[in-house]
């Protein structure tokens, strides 16, 4: 009995002995995982400098080769930063000198007509200050200042002579009161100005209605097919004005599967879709004035993505980087993270004016904490295609899947230390 329990014992130390072990090796397999990934992070990673509206540093060398090299830049942003419309300013102006005479953004196209008519007689600050305070919230994310200043620096390089500012989105569903003060404005007799006056009114005081009690139910959460038909009967013939119509009624629809019917993919997909058309629309005039158009386009990360974006749908990051594929070209995708620090998350329903200054803490994000960490509290851009090849061969274990998305779907990811918030108009 005693021979058994001492061999027992013996193969019982054995086997922790071996359990300890693999565990050692284990953790310094991880280990040597984990600083395979620092070094590689280290190798490319790159200075960069944006502060006074002028890119520097071997990061904006970098990038300005890259952008040169390809016919489309996409940036894919968190929004509310102030940050980020100062990077892209100091984009536009590197890249103007390239080539690239186009701006596309988070807004209906419809919203940009509007702007760009005004945009190219009047001061900017002018034209989106008088637009605020006639229709407050109006125009998604440019109701910040430091969005306009970029749509400024366009002007500036552009004049908008063709076309320059791109509305890829849905029309925003607080839009409608300026949109349908434009029917008004074009309506073609009394009678279409009649029918567009009373649902103007209508926008008005559902606005107002939906300040008071933090409920969005707008013009263009409540109006029906009947309505916008009676909108299309009264401007048959107009083409300018179906267009409007008709944005309205389908960007509706893409909010009205969001928000109350509760369908958030079939949505997400419908916006996609409008976004390429959209995308298309533009191209094709622009393509008329001169061949192979170069465009900026700055929009939520969510859409920038190449492949499936984090919420399933082929969005438009990777239609235009499809159609620069074959036309033979290139695009480049710059996702832009926010370490740390403060941003303007304030809207229509908000309940606190603390969102005006909203911190946040991305440090231990799984998808982009490691870029943080790396940085080291530094600007830096990180060119993140050497990357996959690694990923690809399984050097660098236990990655998380959304950091191992974004390698695949961005081709650098820029780093800003410290954010501060956009500020609204007042």
């Amino acid at each position: 009995m005693k021979r058994f329990i001492d061999g027992l014992t013996k193969t019982t130390m054995k086997k922790q002995i071996l359990f300890l072990l693999i565990i050692a090796l284990n953790s310094s397999a991880f280990c040597q995982s984990d600083s395979l990934l620092v070094a590689k992070l280290n190798q490319v990673k790159m200075s960069i400098d944006f502060s006074q509206g002028k890119l520097s540093g071997s990061g904006a060398d970098f990038l300005i080769k890259e952008a040169t090299d390809s016919h489309f830049l996409l940036l894919g942003e968190n929004h509310g930063i102030a940050e980020v419309p100062v990077f892209t300013i100091a984009l536009m102006r590197a890249m103007a000198p390239k080539g690239y005479k186009y701006y596309a953004t988070e807004i209906g196209p419809e919203t940009a007509q509007i702007l760009t008519e005004r945009l190219k007689t009047t001061d900017v600050d002018q034209v989106f200050s008088e637009s605020f305070k006639k229709h407050p919230w109006s125009i998604p994310f440019l109701a910040w200042q430091d969005e306009t200043a970029i749509v400024a620096e366009l002007k500036r390089q552009t004049g908008l002579s063709h076309n320059n500012l791109w509305g890829l989105d849905q029309e925003f569903i607080i839009s409608a009161r300026m949109l349908l003060n434009k029917l008004i404005k074009i309506a073609p007799n009394n009678e279409a100005k009649t029918v567009a006056e009373s649902y103007y009114e209508k926008a008005l005081s559902g606005f107002d209605k939906a300040v008071e009690t933090k409920v969005p139910l707008v013009f263009m959460s409540s109006a029906t097919a009947d309505d916008y038909n009676k909108l299309r009967t009264a401007f048959k013939g107009s083409e300018e004005a179906l267009k409007i119509i008709n944005e309205m009624q389908e960007s509706q629809e893409v909010y009205d599967k969001l928000m109350v019917k509760r369908v958030g993919f079939e949505s997400n997909q419908q916006r996609a879709n409008m976004m390429k058309r959209n995308f298309m629309h533009y191209y094709d005039q622009a393509e008329k004035q001169e061949p192979s158009p170069r465009v900026i386009v700055k929009l939520g990360a969510n859409h920038t993505y190449k492949g499936y974006n984090s919420l399933g749908a082929m969005d438009i990051g990777n239609f235009v980087h499809e159609f620069a594929a074959s036309k033979r070209q290139n695009s480049f995708h710059v996702y832009i993270g926010a370490h740390k620090g403060h941003l303007n998350s304030y809207n229509l329903l908000s309940k606190s004016t603390d969102d005006k200054n909203k911190a946040f803490d991305e440090s231990g994000d799984d998808r982009s904490g490691a870029f943080y960490e790396a940085a080291n509290g530094e600007a830096t851009l990180f060119d993140l295609r050497p990357l996959r090849e690694m990923i690809f061969y399984k050097q660098v274990k236990n990655l998380h899947p959304n950091f191992v998305k974004l390698v695949f779907s961005y081709d650098a990811f820029l780093v800003i230390p410290e954010a501060t918030p956009s500020k609204l108009y007042d």
